[in-house]
């Protein structure tokens, strides 16, 4: 399964009128490409006046004929014409599942969040070239089973396929902002994430974080 990530830039005096024409009207046009929108997600901490989607393809195959599509379709190229109302600037790349994301089951299972007031923490990541290995090994062995102890609930972790190289995008799911600060806080005070920030600073290049909380019509609640 692939998942494409998409950060829009929005029009801010259009921020209401966005969510109906996507929901009547693009949402329908996507069930015809069948095309599974994962998740959207407007941006609390971050930058403002931004909505990121996870739209997901079946595979390679299915992409390429959705783009042929979009790049045909009349219907496609009206709703592109009306998108471009609502938007600034928008950015675009392919993702696959690590080895360790939770994502693949979360669909095929239909085991979506839900609940209101949950927040979403996306970490986007600039790995260190060559230590591909490693770092899957850091994560699985050392990271993880923190998290887990913690009470840390991964979403999703890809990598990208399409787009920046050596990157890896996260999404953590907590409850609510409460639950945030007070993991937040039980991971600074753990000494194993000190020795755990140290390994982690030998493979990871940069990174940085935003919040996300859902969309009306974000199918991830």
């Amino acid at each position: 399964m692939l998942s494409e990530h998409r950060t829009f830039s929005l029009v801010p005096s259009k921020r209401l009128e966005i969510d109906g024409f996507v929901e009547h009207e693009l949402l329908p046009f996507y069930k015809k490409l069948d095309l599974n929108l994962i998740a959207a997600w407007y941006t609390l901490v971050g930058q403002e006046y931004e909505e990121t989607w996870i739209v997901a393809y079946q595979d390679l195959m299915h992409y390429a004929r959705v783009q042929q599509t979009l790049s045909t379709d009349s219907t496609a190229f009206h709703l592109k014409q009306r998108m471009n109302l609502f938007i600034n600037s928008s950015q675009a790349k392919l993702m696959m599942p690590t080895k360790y994301s939770p994502l693949r089951e979360i669909v095929e299972k239909r085991r979506l969040h839900s609940g209101k007031g949950r927040l979403y923490e996306q970490r986007i990541i600039d790995l260190v070239p060559g230590r591909r290995r490693e770092i899957d090994e850091f994560v699985q062995m050392r990271l993880l089973p923190l998290y887990r102890r913690h009470g840390v609930s991964l979403f999703a972790i890809w990598q990208t396929l399409i787009g920046k190289d050596q990157e890896e995008t996260w999404i953590i799911v907590y409850d609510s902002l409460a639950e945030y600060s007070r993991i937040k806080e039980a991971l600074a005070q753990d000494p194993e994430m000190h020795e755990i920030r140290h390994e982690r600073n030998k493979l990871v290049a940069s990174g940085h974080t935003k919040l996300l909380i859902p969309t009306r019509y974000s199918p991830v609640r």
